[in-house]
């Protein structure tokens, strides 16, 4: 009788346990997305190439499959996949052209012969043409122009000698540079080859031959900058009293360009008193600038300088009196006042870096500076405050274009946490899209960032889990790309 009863009691027992299995399995099927949990039970995760392969499936399952096959191709070329990504190019129906051109380019880099044989593989045409150029002008870089000629068919030749010479000039060899200049023949195509041979030839000491070179020169503004004045010898000399003095000789614009220079350098070697006077100086000489937006320029520039060196934005009151077109009504700590567009989002910025938010977001009322105040204002720790600034704009897409910035820039800093707390906040309603097109790229950013962190399961079940296959496909990218 008491075996039977045991019996029955281990047969309830094992009735109760199977049920509680099976509802325990019930529950984790409705906590978790279906990949995500398939990642959390799995021990092996993909290897980079696979993960790539999974981004491009997951690519061709939406509306951007175009661009998010695109991204991918260059990223397996990146990554060395040159096959690959020649594969998934293949499967992309816009500009094709560059894309391969972008593929072959890279394999080019430190495969000239492997990257010759996959010039075959493309399609004739227009299409491959401009493959063909990137790999000649990478052979060409590489010493051999004979070769990059036969490449090109004998095509854009001076080009080709032009991309030698300024190889050769990088490494030092200014006499095989000096050879290969002469053989180009179009007038103006070696313009900038033969400005940086000028350059390098007054740093050896040979003033005439570089006047010689220079001569040869189509563009006036290049010819005349080819050969170092007299200011530009004394700033590169750090002589600051001598190139303030050269500077006074010039007209408005260009005097009130080079003493900003020279008052930027007194700031960074500690001479505040001396750059303040200057400063001081060109808000003054900005008058006589006749263009009304030059002269913005000037003041705001003397403005952000000021800022940054701790000294009174005294030039801010010299961009109230310009006119409306070229500038935008707003506020500095409750006055109203008017500055121009270009101006007024270098001085918010300025602010901003200065940790002087009131300020900053006084004078960002274009839209467009909001995002750089916010972003310094992420940098010094204040999450809400930097989500404050960005809700303020009136543009729904505005605000989602800004608050993807701020997830990218959480992620390349390392801090996934406030990364996908600003991702999450991406779908602005109202924005175009529902703000979809801003976040996958911010989403890709994040898994490269978790990846790279070594947290690549993490990173990866959050990656499989997202919500469109846009999403997926991006961050899925971001992990290849970092493992």
């Amino acid at each position: 009788m008491s075996r039977r009863r045991g019996a029955l009691t281990a047969f309830v027992a094992l009735i109760v346990l199977s049920g509680a299995v099976i509802a325990l399995r019930f529950w984790s099927r409705q906590a978790y997305p279906p990949n995500h949990r398939e990642i959390i039970d799995q021990e092996h995760l993909p290897n980079k190439r696979e993960l790539f392969d999974q981004a491009l499936q997951a690519g061709k399952n939406c509306d951007q499959w175009s661009y998010i096959l695109a991204e991918v191709a260059k990223a397996q070329a990146t990554a060395g996949y040159y096959e690959d990504a020649l594969a998934t190019a293949r499967l992309v129906n816009e500009f094709q052209d560059q894309l391969f051109a972008s593929v072959l380019q890279l394999k080019a880099e430190t495969d000239i012969e492997g990257a010759k044989k996959m010039l075959s593989k493309l399609p004739s045409g227009q299409i491959a043409a401009r493959a063909i150029r990137e790999v000649a002008l990478e052979e060409a870089r590489h010493g051999d122009l004979d070769g990059a000629l036969r490449t090109s068919g004998g095509q854009f030749a001076d080009e080709l000698k032009v991309a030698l010479g300024e190889a050769q000039l990088t490494a030092g060899d200014l006499e095989a540079a000096l050879i290969t200049v002469n053989k180009v023949q179009t007038a103006g195509e070696a313009d900038n080859l033969l400005y940086g041979i000028a350059r390098e030839l007054i740093k050896r000491g040979k003033a005439v031959q570089a006047r010689e070179i220079a001569s040869r020169i189509t563009d006036p503004q290049i010819k005349t900058s080819a050969i170092p004045s007299p200011l530009e010898k004394a700033l590169a000399e750090n002589d600051l009293n001598e190139a303030a003095n050269l500077a006074r000789e010039m007209p408005p614009q260009e005097r009130c360009d080079f003493l900003l220079e020279v008052s930027a350098k007194l700031i960074k070697a500690g001479r505040q008193v001396e750059a303040g006077e200057i400063l001081t100086e060109v808000t003054a000489e900005a008058q006589k600038i006749s263009d009304e937006a030059d002269r913005a320029g000037v003041l705001g520039r003397v403005a952000v300088l000021q800022i940054d060196s701790g000294l009174p934005a005294a030039a801010l009151e010299f961009l109230k009196g310009l006119p409306a077109n070229l500038t935008v009504k707003a506020e500095l700590l409750g006055s109203p006042i008017v500055v121009p567009v270009g101006a007024v989002c270098d001085v918010a910025w300025a602010y901003a870096r200065k940790r002087k938010f009131k300020e900053a977001y006084d004078l960002a009322v274009p839209d467009d500076c909001a995002e750089g105040v916010a972003i310094e204002q992420y940098k010094s720790g204040d999450f809400q405050g930097a989500l404050g600034g960005i809700k303020h704009r009136p543009n729904p897409s505005d605000q989602s274009s800004s608050l993807a910035s701020l997830a990218e820039v959480s992620a390349k800093n390392g801090d996934i946490r406030n990364a996908i707390r600003f991702a999450e906040l991406v779908s602005v309603p109202g924005a175009y899209e529902n703000g979809e097109g801003y976040l996958a790229p911010a989403l890709r950013e994040i898994g490269r960032a978790w990846a790279k962190s070594g947290m690549v399961k993490e990173a990866y079940s959050w990656a499989r889990s997202r919500a469109t296959a846009y999403q997926r496909a991006m961050a899925l990218l971001g992990i290849a790309e970092a493992i």
